[in-house]
């Protein structure tokens, strides 16, 4: 697919908008990059058109009256009709801005090609042509370089079934995840069971060398850090990864995409997303565990009107909006009606759940997903009241199973209360739906049909950085921003944000995953890091560093190079 880079930034001094690229060339896609100002001495890596600030560019005199005369803001609408028409020119029909400045750019290409604008969740929509919006009902916009089966599309709408158990009696998976209490993988497992299917669990590494002679097939499911570590090969035998976090994980997931050398995507959500992986995707949403839920209560016989289980409810976090959500909630319906809780096993989820009448649902600001929560709500038997979420139409339908969550959800679900008849008719209709189209018994069905289209590609290896540093570096899937010293080492490592403090005025504490440095460095430059310190010819130093600041954080010598970890709260398993 042809994909223009949109710029109004230095992009060859901007490690975001190089990894971008290096991202977009390696799913195969035909890169180009449009942006301002000059031709730099040292080119881009993929095709460039550089456009003037200045419009119009040169006319003398006249020229230098006509700027003259201009407005900041014409001034600004001229260059992003510049930058847009340049883009058209490449011929894309997919637009990337890589910053949020370059987004009106993006859209007016966008809207001139009837394409769209991929861009982060945390910058100003592009409607009418978001990629975030468009990507669900229109899956040919963010296609990956093959196509996996068209599942959950408005294309393919699977006909209403009632799984049988031992339906796939003698069939045999290899299972591959870090089993903890949240990980979906574990009600993968149990509906695979259910099948009748064996599974050769793996939760540490998995050597694919040793594969059972009759294994159809191996699947990874995403889950905490560290990656599982993977050894041998399986030619012949494909290769499922299921990705069910969005934007902030997507750097990770690519590199555990080729490490776990995966033939199919499954992509629990965020399928605006797909064009980044250079294997077919197929749309792989969470089920429903009907071996964690009952939910045939009645809602008039519960005690909550309102429940949720969630990260970071009070206090600090990334979630602000949850936050708001949850204290507004308490004070209006009082500490009686209410159950917010953090850090809870999926048996107290269960409980609460099936105990209450409503369950607000938001996913944060970072990504857009279709949470586990929305189809933990419907099977506990309760009314699902949730932000919109992009693609959530291919799954249920809203005023029929769910409420889309208004802007006074107090008042919202006020009104629904004081409804129960209503109520009880869409979770009525919302159980029978998922029942027939949305358990974790679909999905195994799903995965095996989709298998069954897969041809296997190479089974072999990725090459490891050939820099003893960097290779130290990559073997954390997970650091993908790294602060350097200005003389420090120089990485290889091109799927990763890599700044050099000359880059950037006095870091803050902790505001980098990673810092990498190769000999006695200034302990502010230290401080930067969050997770890790990697030291090559630093140990001394290092050690000062840890004797004096991080007394708790795990020291890892192998020769010359260090590794530090940090300790940090993080999507690691403990």
């Amino acid at each position: 697919m042809r994909v223009c880079l949109i710029a109004t930034n230095s992009f060859v001094d901007d490690p975001r908008a190089a990894v971008l690229a290096h991202q977009l060339t390696e799913a195969g896609h035909d890169a180009h990059l449009v942006a301002s100002g000059p031709r730099p001495a040292t080119p881009p890596s993929i095709p460039a058109t550089f456009i003037p600030t200045a419009h119009p560019d040169g006319w003398g005199v006249i020229g230098r009256l006509i700027r003259k005369t201009q407005s900041p803001e014409r001034r600004t609408r001229l260059h992003e009709r510049a930058l847009a028409t340049a883009a058209l020119k490449t011929g894309a029909i997919l637009f990337h801005p890589t910053s949020a400045a370059a987004v009106p750019a993006a859209r007016l290409a966008a809207l001139a090609a009837k394409g769209a604008v991929a861009r982060q969740p945390n910058w100003p929509s592009a409607e009418p042509r978001d990629l975030i919006d468009l990507a669900p009902s229109m899956p040919e916009l963010s296609r990956p370089m093959r196509a996996g089966h068209p599942f959950h599309t408005p294309g393919q709408r699977r006909a209403a079934s009632r799984p049988e158990p031992d339906r796939h009696q003698g069939r045999r998976i290899a299972l591959a995840y870090r089993k903890t209490d949240s990980n979906p993988g574990k009600y993968l497992e149990a509906a695979l069971r259910r099948a009748g299917m064996t599974i050769d669990l793996h939760t540490d590494a998995i050597d694919l060398g040793r594969l059972h002679p009759e294994t159809e097939a191996v699947v990874f499911v995403e889950g905490p850090y560290p990656a599982l570590d993977v050894r041998g090969t399986a030619p012949g035998i494909p290769v499922a990864f299921w990705v069910h976090h969005g934007e902030h994980h997507l750097a990770a997931n690519l590199r555990l995409a080729e490490r776990y050398r995966a033939d199919l995507i499954l992509l629990a959500h965020s399928w605006h997303l797909s064009h980044y992986f250079p294997k077919p995707v197929q749309r792989f949403p969470f089920g429903m565990p009907p071996d964690l839920f009952d939910g045939s209560r009645p809602l008039a016989e519960r005690r909550f009107d309102v429940a949720m289980v969630g990260a970071y409810l009070r206090g600090g976090g990334p979630y602000p909006f949850r936050r708001e959500l949850v204290a507004s909630l308490e004070r209006a319906f009082g500490p009686e009606r209410t159950a917010f809780e953090e850090n809870v096993s999926a048996a107290r989820m269960a409980e609460l759940y099936e105990d209450a009448r409503i369950i607000p649902n938001e996913g944060g600001t970072r990504h857009f997903p279709i949470t586990m929560r929305v189809l933990e709500a419907v099977g506990a038997g309760a009314v699902l009241v949730t932000q919109p979420i992009p693609g959530l139409d291919q799954i249920l339908e809203a005023g029929v199973h769910y409420f889309e969550m208004t802007e006074d959800h107090v008042a919202q679900m006020r009104d629904l209360l004081a409804d129960p008849a209503r109520l009880q008719d869409v979770v009525d209709a919302a159980r029978r739906h998922v029942a027939t189209h949305h358990l974790y018994d679909h999905r195994v069905d799903e995965l095996l049909d989709g298998l069954a289209d897969i041809t296997p590609g190479a089974s072999s290896p990725p090459e490891p950085p050939t820099d003893p540093l960097s290779a130290l570096i990559d073997r954390d899937v997970e650091v993908q921003r790294i602060l350097v010293p200005a003389a420090g080492p120089a990485l290889d490592l091109p799927g990763r944000e890599v700044w050099t403090t000359d880059q950037v005025d006095d870091p803050a504490p902790a505001t980098y995953e990673a810092v990498a440095v190769d000999g006695p460095t200034d302990a502010s430059v230290l401080r930067a890091a969050r997770r890790y310190i990697y030291g090559a010819n630093a140990s001394d130093a290092l050690r000062t560093y840890l004797i004096e600041e991080q007394p708790h954080a795990q020291l890892d010598e192998a020769g010359d190079l260090t590794r530090i970890d940090l300790k940090a709260a993080s999507y690691r398993a403990t």
